[in-house]
């Protein structure tokens, strides 16, 4: 496991055509074969399905002239945006890639060309649409683990396939086996390059590398390891490169001559990661960082302009929600959302990969928590509500203007971060909750998040059919606490089919894993009950959990009821 340590419209994909001998080539006329029996292809990279099918050579992209060597000419060179005073300047890349065979270069072109947007998801992401392809000419190990990263997408994609064939199930393990050799020359190079000199950008830009090719993989503990490295690394560089004006705090970057603010903007990928599943982390760190941004959120402008803002304020509120109920949690210990409670994650073959270094075999104690600081968690929580009622507020404007407008994707981005701050609501309910039922008057909210969570699920399955991973969160988040804290039985069952039916990941979210916890969940809770409504008596905290990843099975210990209904304690498994 390598730990790196160190002292508003869609986005635009690059433009996929090479020159070759002063010509262009365009992307569909690689397919050669395809061309030349009069076929539909259908373009699967980096070989044809239909060639692979009728065992036919599949021609893909043109023969480079060296066969020693590929290179890619890109039509539109990767010049970083106009720069502004102070901002990064980025080395000006050479026109030219070089590649060993003409594998790397189809697997390179296919994330220039797909994968990227693919990771961005829904969002205009900036860091994979154009920082990342500029850093493949500035740093090897960039290069590789696109190539990488492009390949074992191609290997998940091929794997939903129905009826494949053994060519194909050979291709499959192929894509899967040069990700893997690429992925292992990356870490390589990565150790050799901050080995022989310190450098915060390029550590955190290969720390977010890592974090999504082992999620991408499904090893979620190697990548919650590597989002609590990567945050640590943040915040150590932070720390060395304080704000200048307490306004810029969260928003935008201190520095942004050493690290830009899409870079840091994409680091946030690490807190929203570990805040969002499982964080390790104690009350006292959490008690510290949900204090993060207060100046720039008092100065929050009274209208957002573009959706871009609207990310960045709502994924600070995210933040110092989250931490806020984080803190709460593992004060209280009782299997609330917002503590880690106790779990291991067993992972190839290793049982020691345990993100409470606290764990027992019996479960958490819970510590009493003082009446005076119960009343100020109470103003807290008050004050977080108003926050989040405020950044709505703002962006009700912006809001309204998209929804009128035909730009799906953009529709789907705002509807994603309507959801996502109606979500955090339900959060600061629950972070107070001392008899499991403190949302149950949140009904309209529950109905909301979902219609919401519904109609972004569709757009991305009919906008990307086959697409199973995005690094951004988006939507399983959000259904995930419908399904979880909704006790009304039609909404919850609709929630939890629509997790079953997304098929997806997003980040260290997977919707099958979250799907199989909380169909579990409710099967506990209604396990007696024959009303509408799951009563005070039969609800449940989880106060233990034992993820083996290989197996896909979940051992969890679980309360049943309150101190005022009476409690029993339990022991479930489900698989996923």
């Amino acid at each position: 496991m390598l730990l790196l340590q160190v002292g508003s419209s869609p986005p635009r994909n690059l433009d996929a055509s090479t020159t070759q001998g002063g010509k262009a080539l365009s992307l569909t006329s690689d397919f050669q074969q395809c061309r030349q029996r009069r076929v539909k292809c259908d373009e699967t990279r980096p070989s044809c399905l239909r060639c692979i099918r009728f065992k036919i050579d599949c021609d893909g992209y043109p023969a480079p002239k060296n066969p020693r060597y590929n290179t890619v000419h890109t039509e539109r060179k990767l010049h970083p945006n106009p720069l502004k005073a102070g901002s990064y300047l980025v080395a000006m890349p050479s026109s030219e890639l070089r590649f060993a065979d003409d594998l790397e270069e189809r697997h390179f072109r296919n994330f220039q060309m797909e994968t990227a947007a693919e990771l961005s998801g829904i969002f205009d992401t900036t860091f994979w649409n154009r920082l990342l392809l500029q850093a493949c000419h500035e740093e090897p190990f960039v290069k590789k683990i696109v190539m990488a990263l492009s390949a074992v997408s191609t290997s998940k994609k091929l794997s939903l396939r129905t009826n494949s064939s053994a060519v194909e199930r050979a291709i499959n393990a192929q894509q899967t086996g040069f990700a893997l050799m690429q992925y292992q020359k990356a870490l390589k190079e990565i150790r050799t390059s901050l080995a022989s000199r310190a450098d915060s950008r390029k550590a955190v830009i290969a720390c977010l590398l890592v974090c999504c090719f082992e999620s991408l993989l499904g090893n979620l503990a190697s990548a919650h390891a590597h989002a609590l490295s990567g945050q640590k690394l943040l915040e150590q560089w932070l720390v060395q490169h304080p704000y200048t004006r307490s306004c810029d705090v969260g928003i935008a970057s201190p520095a942004q001559h050493l690290i830009e603010d899409d870079i840091l903007k994409a680091g946030v990928f690490f807190d929203a990661q570990l805040l969002s599943f499982q964080d390790p982390r104690p009350a006292y760190i959490h008690a510290k960082l949900r204090l993060e941004g207060e100046e720039a959120i008092a100065q929050m402008p009274k209208r957002l302009k573009n959706i871009g803002e609207a990310h960045r304020y709502l994924f600070l509120s995210y933040k110092r929600v989250l931490h806020s109920c984080r803190e709460i949690g593992e004060l209280c210990q009782d299997g609330r959302l917002s503590t880690t409670a106790d779990y291991k994650i067993v992972e190839n073959g290793i049982e020691d990969l345990c993100l409470n270094p606290q764990l027992s075999t019996i479960g958490p104690t819970k510590q009493e928590v003082p009446v005076e600081a119960s009343l100020i968690f109470t103003v807290q929580q008050k004050g977080y509500l108003s926050e989040l009622q405020r950044w709505r507020s703002a962006f009700s404007n912006l809001y309204e203007s998209i929804k009128l407008s035909s730009n799906k994707r953009l529709i789907s981005a705002a509807d994603s971060l309507m959801a996502l701050s109606k979500t955090l609501d339900v959060c600061l309910y629950v972070s107070l909750d001392t008899d499991n039922c403190s949302c149950d008057h949140l009904s309209a909210e529950f109905h909301e998040i979902y219609a919401l969570s519904s109609e972004i699920a569709s757009f991305i399955k009919s906008d990307h059919n086959h697409l199973n991973y995005s690094f951004e969160l988006a939507v399983i988040p959000a259904i995930f606490v419908v399904s979880r804290f909704c006790r009304e039985r039609e909404l919850r069952r609709k929630a939890i089919t629509l997790l079953e039916k997304f098929e997806m990941s997003e980040g260290t979210w997977d919707s099958n894993f979250s799907a199989a916890f909380v169909r579990k969940l409710m099967e506990l809770e209604e396990e007696g009950v024959e009303t509408e409504f799951v009563p005070e008596g039969a609800r449940v905290r989880v106060i233990n959990e034992i993820f083996h990843m290989e197996r896909r099975i979940c051992v969890m210990k679980y309360i049943r009821g309150t101190k005022r209904t009476g409690e029993t304690t339990g022991e479930a498994v489900y698989y996923w």
